[in-house]
């Protein structure tokens, strides 16, 4: 499976980063602080050996199991901050921005 990465090559940063892609990674969370657009997807992609889980803190969303190589999306319909943590444990926060016009 090819990693994914935001605006063409550039590799996710690990920490913060803008874009609509978030990596499940043994390490952790690839971006742990998302800041993506709304009314398009946002997608996890399990880069681990096991199966993992996307559950919100706060809205009632949670991904079906996500096997190792495969992915989940879910589009915002509004500009938000979206709490989530996967099965394993690890945390993350995807910022939605309101859109520019």
């Amino acid at each position: 499976m090819a990693v994914p990465t935001e605006i063409g090559t550039t590799p996710i940063a690990p920490n913060i980063d803008d874009g609509q892609h978030i990596i499940i990674s043994a390490g952790g969370l690839l971006p742990d602080r998302l800041f993506s657009d709304p009314k398009i997807p946002v997608t996890w992609t399990n880069l681990t050996d096991q199966t993992e889980q996307v559950i919100f803190e706060y809205l009632p969303v949670t991904s079906p199991p996500i096997p190792p190589g495969g992915s989940f999306s879910w589009t915002s319909p509004s500009s938000q901050s979206i709490a989530y943590r996967t099965a394993s444990g690890l945390h993350g926060v995807d910022t939605v921005n309101p859109p520019f016009d």
